[in-house]
């Protein structure tokens, strides 16, 4: 049977390209590019929109599960994707499809510290308090990660709340430079 919807969205990946490239140029090329694709791409099409991207050279790309992940993968998308929600025992899937864990608290570091290397990403909370370390926690997961090899750290990241409370976002950006400077003066790569 066949769906008679109303209500259509149109796709224009020249104005996808156009827009990256418009951001590309104000951001410089020290900067990298993480394209959030979680939910079907914001049901536009994951595939698609991946495949687009790959080819303007996107960085990253972010997924909410390793679902979404492993579908990206088996449709040969080869670029970096952080999985924001990996889980715990996703481990093995994680190394097959070459993905790169978003790691928020204590549980999640040690369950990728396992035998194989992986690159990881931290998440700090700073203010939006849905998950994250706690910036106090920064001196016990340095040091976890000084003393543990197979967790390769590409980035630290955090999450803002509000950024029309200038003052609040101000703060949790100043939290958050407290924990960047704390990892680059005491962890060891």
């Amino acid at each position: 049977m066949k769906a008679n919807y109303e209500s259509v969205l149109f796709i224009k990946l020249n104005l996808l390209k156009s827009n990256f490239n418009f951001y590309k140029q104000k951001i410089g090329k020290k900067v990298k590019i993480i394209a959030v694709v979680k939910a079907y791409a914001y049901g536009h099409g994951d595939i698609k929109i991946c495949k687009a991207l790959e080819k303007l050279k996107v960085d990253y790309f972010w997924v909410a599960d390793f679902e979404e992940a492993v579908s990206l993968r088996k449709n040969n998308i080869t670029t970096p994707i952080i999985v924001a929600n990996p889980g715990y025992k996703n481990y093995n899937i994680f190394i097959k499809y070459n993905l790169e864990p978003l790691v928020f608290n204590l549980k999640s570091l040690k369950s990728f510290n396992r035998n194989k290397k992986i690159n990881c990403h931290l998440k700090f909370n700073t203010g939006m308090n849905r998950f994250g370390f706690e910036s106090d926690q920064k001196e016990e997961v340095v040091k976890f990660l000084n003393q543990n090899k197979n967790i390769n750290v590409k980035t630290i990241c955090s999450h803002l709340a509000d950024v029309n409370n200038k003052s609040f976002m101000n703060n949790q950006r100043k939290e958050f430079d407290l924990v960047c400077n704390y990892f680059l003066k005491n962890f060891n790569k």
